[in-house]
């Protein structure tokens, strides 16, 4: 997905709960992350995946939030948007969707089938 939402999709992190454990850094693929003497930092921002939340969701301080709150028209966005580019959506980004009823899998059946 990347290039979706390029710039404005990326991490942040909350300084006053990070405990600078690094498993961002770690954890991350793409290089978001730069560790330093300093802490851990969010460097570079284009490389984050569109709609991936894996550090947010694995942050073991809750320090990670993204800028856009997932709701139900974020997630048709997204699932029309990877249909359009005849792409798969982000299986843990759906799941995430449906498990905290944000949207139901009906729901996300008839976007995929163009029937919103």
């Amino acid at each position: 997905m990347k290039g979706f939402l390029k710039g404005i999709w990326h991490p942040v992190i909350d300084m006053s709960k990070c405990r600078n454990c690094g498993f961002c850094y770690e954890f991350c693929p793409k290089g978001v992350f730069v560790k330093s003497n300093a802490g851990v930092e969010v460097k570079n921002h284009s490389e984050c995946v569109d709609g991936c939340h894996g550090c947010e969701w694995k942050c073991p301080s809750n320090a990670i939030s993204f800028p856009e709150p997932i709701t139900r028209e974020y997630v048709v966005k997204v699932v029309r948007w990877s249909k359009d580019k005849g792409r798969a959506y982000p299986d843990a980004f759906v799941n995430y969707a449906i498990k905290n009823n944000i949207i139901t899998e009906e729901d996300l059946k008839d976007e995929a089938l163009g029937k919103s």
